[in-house]
């Protein structure tokens, strides 16, 4: 068996204190991720999810590709439509203005 080493602290090393249980604790920022989805479902362009994010997150690296890709994920689980089913929708209620506008 190997022996294990010995390490030794010195007195700069032991002086250093722990935080304290009382002191408050900075909050964690939000993850891209969870910026980006928050958008996302809130209905917010890519440019716009861009935006939210260089807000929070300054001298991020996102793309618009990002946004899609997180965009993507969240179609294939069923928690947003889909860029097809969006249009048709628009496209739906467009008709539906205009055929009321005839009358």
């Amino acid at each position: 068996m190997r022996a294990k080493r010995e390490t030794k602290t010195t007195t700069t090393e032991s002086a250093v204190e722990a935080p304290t249980a009382n002191a408050p604790a900075e909050p964690a920022a939000r993850s891209i991720r969870a910026i980006c989805e928050e958008a996302i479902l809130a209905g917010k362009t890519t440019d716009q999810v861009l935006a939210a994010v260089t807000a929070e997150r300054p001298g991020n690296k996102t793309t618009k590709g990002c946004v899609a890709w997180y965009r993507s994920k969240m179609v294939k689980k069923g928690l947003v439509p889909s860029g097809k089913d969006t249009a048709a929708a628009r496209k739906r209620v467009a008709e539906a203005e205009a055929r009321s506008g005839e009358r």
